[in-house]
C-alpha cells in the first residue's frame, strides 16, 4: 500500500510540473513588456541630407511616450516626443528646441531592435533617416 501511495504522489508531482505557466517560455510574448524599452539608449542617425549625428532616446511617462534628444541634429535642447506601439513610432506634430522648429513623422524599428528607419518633416524639409543602435 505504501508503495502504491508513493507512485500516486510521484504521478501527481509529474502532472503538476507539466502544468507549469507557459508564459515563461522565451518565444511567448509577455504582455507586461514595455515596447519602449527597445528604443531607449544612444543611436547614430544618418539622414538623406548627408549629415550624421547622435540621438539619445529615453522613456517618459508610463505608457507609450519616448523623448528623442537632439532630434534631426538641432542640438541638445531639441527634444521631440515620440509615441511607440510595438515596432512603430509616431512623432506627432510639435515644435522643438529654443527656435521652435516644427517636426512631425513616422518610423519603424527592425525586428532585431537595432535599427530605426524614420521619415519626417523638420523645419519644412522632408527627411529620411536611418538610426543604428550605438
Amino acid at each position: 500500500m505504501k508503495k502504491r501511495n508513493r507512485y500516486l504522489v510521484f504521478a501527481f508531482l509529474i502532472m503538476m510540473a507539466s502544468c507549469a505557466d507557459d508564459n515563461n517560455d522565451p518565444g511567448v510574448d509577455n504582455p507586461t513588456t514595455d515596447d519602449r524599452s527597445r528604443y531607449a539608449g544612444s543611436w547614430i542617425c544618418a539622414e538623406n541630407t548627408g549629415q550624421t549625428f547622435s540621438i539619445t532616446i529615453s522613456l517618459v511617462g508610463s505608457e507609450d511616450s519616448i523623448n528623442i534628444k537632439n532630434f534631426s541634429n538641432f542640438g541638445s535642447t531639441a527634444n521631440a516626443i515620440g509615441l511607440v506601439a510595438g515596432n512603430s513610432l509616431t512623432i506627432p506634430g510639435q515644435n522643438i528646441s529654443i527656435t521652435s522648429v516644427f517636426v512631425q513623422g513616422t518610423g519603424i524599428m527592425n525586428s532585431a531592435g537595432t535599427k530605426i528607419t524614420m521619415d519626417y518633416v523638420a523645419d519644412g524639409d522632408t527627411i529620411s533617416a536611418t538610426c543604428t543602435k550605438n
